[in-house]
């Protein structure tokens, strides 16, 4: 062992090694690129932007082969990209990924894919953050006529977004500018002062997230009928609380989730309090006389706490 040391160091090997590590450590990847289904996702980017500068994901699904790598870093390794930099090389990606695919949509193959500037994945967090209190705020009280509203507003609006994952995640920039056209919509049938405050906050709100989600996208594109609502970034949000339960655990445990609770309520408040609370039917009470005709409940002596779960 100890010759061999000293053959490493008579031939610098050691040495150069050492440079090497000490210009790598500690430095942020170019690009971060995930070759697989789904990744693109606010939650998966915020995860992720401490240790690299851009990010290559996709929020519906990538053919089976993956991608057309021979194709895509053939383009960009021609002379008249040597010199473009990290942001002008993933947008080039996106280019050549998605026209490469584009003469399989005739046989109904959808694609997507979008290059990301992470260091803009802080503040849209925070943008997404606020819309997220807002949307709580308006489903404070049960007797109120926003709690009302905005009830049907949010199915409404979940329904007609662009989805992915077996409706699991939903496109950011979709979902706000579904929700801002639906508040807006709702506050001229209302007309009431407090009623369209709360509406008009969560329009702003749906406005901010969209322009932070605009600075944060370098570029994303589309391929195919199936993802043409896609604005390149998504975020999770199923369609009931036994679909958020069986992601809580690994939900709950990202960065995205955690950093927040520390001092603001978060999207997965509104999501425990929406799909928990406000979209799920409430038991009936059991009846002991009933009528031809009626539904007999049999009271077990089983109570059931419908209540939405709270963690610390």
């Amino acid at each position: 062992k100890k010759e061999l040391q000293e053959i490493a160091e008579s031939k610098c090997w050691l040495g150069e090694d050492r440079h090497v590590e000490d210009k790598l450590i500690g430095q942020k990847l170019d690009i971060l690129g995930f070759d697989s289904c789904v990744m693109g996702m606010l939650e998966v980017g915020y995860q992720f932007n401490a240790v690299a500068k851009t990010m290559i994901a996709s929020e519906g699904s990538v053919p089976s082969a993956g991608w057309t790598y021979a194709k895509i870093l053939g383009c960009l390794a021609g002379e008249h990209n040597r010199t473009v930099d990290t942001r002008e090389v993933a947008a080039q990606f996106v280019k050549q990924f998605i026209h490469s695919q584009d003469a399989y949509t005739v046989g109904g193959v959808s694609v997507d894919m979008a290059a990301w500037d992470l260091s803009r994945l802080n503040r849209l967090a925070d943008a997404f953050i606020g819309l997220s209190e807002a949307l709580i705020d308006c489903f404070a009280d049960p007797e109120t006529r926003i709690y009302r509203q905005m009830e049907r507003v949010i199915l409404h609006v979940h329904w007609k977004c662009q989805s992915y994952m077996y409706d699991q995640n939903v496109d950011l920039g979709d979902f706000c500018e579904l929700l801002d056209r639906e508040c807006g919509l709702t506050a001229e049938e209302l007309g009431g002062a407090d009623d369209v405050e709360l509406l008009k906050r969560v329009q702003r709100e749906c406005r901010d997230v969209l322009k932070e989600l605009k600075k944060a996208v370098i570029l994303s594109g589309f391929s195919g009928g199936g993802y043409q609502y896609s604005n390149g970034m998504s975020v999770f949000f199923p369609w009931s609380s036994e679909a958020y339960e069986v992601s809580r655990k690994n939900y709950e445990s990202l960065s995205f989730a955690k950093d927040v609770k520390r001092e603001r309520l978060s999207w997965t408040d509104f999501l425990r309090k929406y799909l928990g609370d406000v979209s799920r039917r409430k038991v009936e009470t059991t009846a002991a006389d009933v009528s031809a005709g009626s539904k007999y409940r049999y009271y077990s002596g089983v109570t059931f706490d419908e209540r939405p779960r709270i963690t610390a």
